[in-house]
Formats: structure tokens, C-alpha cells, sequence
């Protein structure tokens, strides 16, 4: 299991919007380290899941596996080897 480091720098700024059905997530990379961005997100009934991730130095994702009316949570957290930063702030997306 991955531990959190604070020496690799969590995302921030989180936002999203909803396009073309899916669910678009805007962050800000504050790591110079990172192997990728892991992409997190649960609904009411569910555990958090990793839905995707991105490659080192992006600042975004598609996340197209959501579901009409249905309202999810995400985080984002960058990714070096064994290594998980802290997680981004988190959101609440309702998808209509």
C-alpha cells in the first residue's frame, strides 16, 4: 500500500465541469516529481475508486464512466513509484 508523502506536493484547485456528458476536472500541478495524477471518486454508495489517471505535468481529465443524475465526490492525487501525495481538495459534482 502506498503511503502519503509530503514531499511530493498535492494538487490543488480542483474544479470541474460538466461536458459532453462526462465529468472534465481541472487541477493545478504543485509537484516537479510526480509520475502521474491518479484520479479518485465515489458516489452515495460507494467506496472510493481510482476512475483514471494522467500523465506527469497535466491538469486535467475526462472522467466519461459517469451516470445521469447522479452526484460524485473527487480528489486527485499525484503519483511517483510508491508514493501518493496528499489529496487535492474535494469536490462535489452533480451530473445531470
Amino acid at each position: 500500500m502506498s503511503h502519503h508523502d509530503e514531499s511530493l506536493a498535492a494538487p490543488t484547485e480542483l474544479t470541474a465541469a460538466i461536458v459532453a456528458g462526462g465529468v472534465h476536472l481541472t487541477w493545478r500541478d504543485n509537484s516537479t516529481a510526480e509520475d502521474e495524477f491518479m484520479v479518485l471518486r465515489k458516489d452515495a454508495a460507494s467506496a472510493w475508486i481510482a476512475v483514471g489517471s494522467s500523465a506527469a505535468n497535466a491538469s486535467s481529465f475526462h472522467d466519461t464512466s459517469v451516470v445521469r443524475g447522479t452526484t460524485y465526490r473527487y480528489v486527485v492525487h499525484a503519483m511517483r513509484a510508491n508514493t501518493t501525495s496528499m489529496p487535492s481538495n474535494e469536490i462535489l459534482v452533480a451530473v445531470p
